[in-house]
């Protein structure tokens, strides 16, 4: 007879767009994940998530802290504002709860730092919201790279823009292009290339609040090896990923970061790969948002095969990352209170 499978009991911090996407989700997901407990700024709020999404058994906290002192909760989802993942990811963990939070970690390397050493003391899982890399296209593109099926990779391109309205940045919030939304250019290119790269360039123009508006970043991965990263708040871009490989162009379609096909283009023509999502869009907040079961079934496995930390976002992967990010920060002289 077979073995019933085990469900996920999810704590959800936040009632906001991206906490909406992720519980409906986990509705499509693989394996069975169950929302437990949801915690919003008044418990009202949460209530009202409880009963849009018809989680009628889930428990509503009018208070973060409150929900992680719930012992029948086995992982927080935390989908906050950024300036507060840190502090809600160090009392998750402390708390003996395993964590999935929202990209980007912390507002700073100090920040994120704090938030690995607490993961490494408790010895529970920990794992940064890089949906993109769970996602089919990229554990195919992963393949690819790993075999070196054509060739070494020599350059990438990749960017990430749309007209974003002007209350997007918030100095005082640790929220600009960069850190939100740039990020992820920065992530892409050190997936490609399995490492961190050396700044070359920073080409980026001020916007009224004194961040950054629009950047073209060039980075090294190496001798003759560089990535060209650009985002910008005030028009859309082309949002694909391009990486130019000794024997072919493979392109991720837009959005890069949330991709459902996948092109090669070599001296013998043009192969294709698709993995549709086949949901509903007018349901999601977030382009291609139901994507986000890839994630929530990826830290199932991890944490009912024992695992603290991701072998498709690892702490060393997330740290990498939000070094490059502060280095290009300080390269524009933009601030945040936590900094100081």
């Amino acid at each position: 007879m077979a073995t019933e499978e085990k469900v996920l009991r999810w704590g959800i911090l936040g009632s906001g767009q991206i906490c909406n996407d992720f519980v409906l989700a986990l509705d499509k997901a693989e394996h069975k994940h169950k929302v437990v407990a949801i915690a919003a700024s008044s418990e009202s709020r949460a209530s009202d998530f409880i009963v849009k999404h018809n989680i009628l058994e889930a428990k509503p906290y009018g208070s973060y802290d409150e929900l992680l002192k719930d012992d029948n909760i086995d992982v927080v989802y935390i989908g906050l504002r950024n300036f507060l993942h840190q502090e809600f990811t160090v009392k998750a963990l402390e708390a003996g709860k395993n964590v999935l939070c929202e990209k980007p970690f912390g507002l700073n390397l100090k920040q994120s730092e704090a938030m690995l050493e607490a993961a490494e003391k408790s010895g529970k899982l920990l794992v940064e919201g890089y949906w993109t890399l769970h996602f089919p296209i990229y554990r195919e593109l992963d393949k690819i790279l790993k075999e070196k099926a054509y060739g070494d990779v020599f350059n990438v391109e990749a960017s990430f823009g749309y007209s974003l309205p002007s209350d997007f940045v918030n100095l005082e919030r640790g929220e600009t292009m960069l850190t939100t939304l740039g990020c992820y250019t920065i992530m892409i290119a050190n997936f490609v290339y399995k490492t961190e790269g050396r700044i070359v360039d920073v080409d980026w123009e001020r916007n009224d609040h004194g961040a950054d508006k629009r950047t073209k970043l060039t980075l090294s991965f190496g001798e003759d090896k560089k990535a060209i990263l650009r985002f910008d708040e005030t028009q859309p871009l082309e949002n694909k990923l391009k990486v130019n490989c000794k024997e072919a162009l493979i392109e991720v379609d837009a959005p890069f970061w949330c991709p459902t096909k996948l092109t090669i283009t070599t001296e013998n023509g043009i192969n294709t790969r698709e993995c549709p999502l086949n949901d509903n869009r007018k349901e999601f907040n977030y382009p291609n948002s139901s994507g986000l079961r890839y994630e929530a079934d990826h830290v199932y496995e991890m944490i009912f095969d024992n695992k603290t930390e991701s072998n498709i976002v690892p702490l060393r992967f997330s740290r990498q990352v939000q070094k490059t990010v502060d280095e290009v920060r300080k390269v524009m002289g933009i601030e945040f209170p936590v900094d100081t």
